[in-house]
């Protein structure tokens, strides 16, 4: 370990490796954390709302954002001053948001089986797209090259969706439990983490409006959230060791709970495509 930052509560985080920054929520403490890369030491707290989420930076606009799941809106910081400079109404409870390289931001509405695409510098609202089969929709990567965004959802699917019109260009079966999604643009490979199911889903992007499921990878139980080493497509997932709190409970969140001490960093390395 080389560091190591208090956040009660701890959701989403951002690095920006170009101002020597980094964000990340502190639900608890209702505040968002910045702290320097160099010496992982918090630099300065920022006021927010309840239920800090998923944390994504524009480079842009050069601005941070910040999901608020309970009041539904966007926290928008300015990532040159650390200063609050807005907030997104949002059309329902966010979950994820990914951005592209051209300025827009998107992000997942999960009580409306949405996606919302806005504007990252004049915050203003683009569209609003359905995405009927997707219930409520966890995680969020793109492709900025096509222009798809792979939304997975907790009905075990993954929609694909045209980031230009909201289109849904394909669907694939996922596995349960699903809470983030990433995307290897160098291999051009998304994947799922599966918190229910221990594992993570691989697929395979062939063409525009073509991809292949490759297959499921066995992770751990409880390895919901992940994120992509963009030079060796190296997969990071966070992880613990569950214990039985209520056996009569038939929802896992409430079933189960984190064993103190237990959480650890899993790695996955990617294999060649069959």
């Amino acid at each position: 370990m080389v560091g190591k930052l208090d956040l009660p509560g701890a959701n989403g985080v951002a690095v920006v490796p170009e101002l020597g920054k980094g964000y990340a929520g502190s639900r608890a403490d209702k505040s968002v954390v910045v702290f320097d890369l160099q010496t992982l030491q918090a630099s300065k707290r920022l006021p927010a709302d309840e239920d800090t989420d998923a944390v994504v930076y524009d480079p842009v606009s050069k601005r941070v954002f910040v999901m608020e799941g309970a009041p539904h809106k966007a926290l928008v910081i300015d990532a040159r001053s650390d200063r609050v400079v807005g907030h997104i109404a949002l059309a329902g409870e966010p979950e994820s948001a990914a951005i592209d390289d051209t300025g827009h931001l998107f992000i997942n509405i999960a009580d409306r089986r949405a996606i919302q695409r806005f504007a990252a510098l004049t915050l203003k609202l683009e569209g609003t797209w359905s995405v009927p089969e997707c219930e409520s929709p966890h995680g969020l990567a793109i492709d900025t090259a096509s222009s798809r965004l792979f939304a997975s959802c907790v009905n075990t699917k993954m929609v694909i969706v045209d980031a230009t019109n909201g289109r849904v260009v394909q669907s694939i079966t996922i596995g349960e439990g699903t809470d983030a999604a990433a995307f290897d643009n160098r291999r051009k490979r998304v994947f799922s983490s599966n918190g229910i199911a221990g594992t993570v889903t691989v697929v395979n992007e062939e063409g525009v409006n073509r991809f292949r499921l490759l297959g499921e990878n066995r992770s751990q139980p409880l390895a919901r959230t992940i994120a992509v080493d963009p030079e060796t497509g190296r997969l990071f997932l966070t992880a613990a060791d569950r214990v039985e709190v209520d056996p009569k409970e038939t929802n896992p969140r409430k079933r189960y709970a984190v064993r103190a001490g237990s959480v650890r960093l899993l790695f996955m390395d990617p294999k060649p495509a069959h």
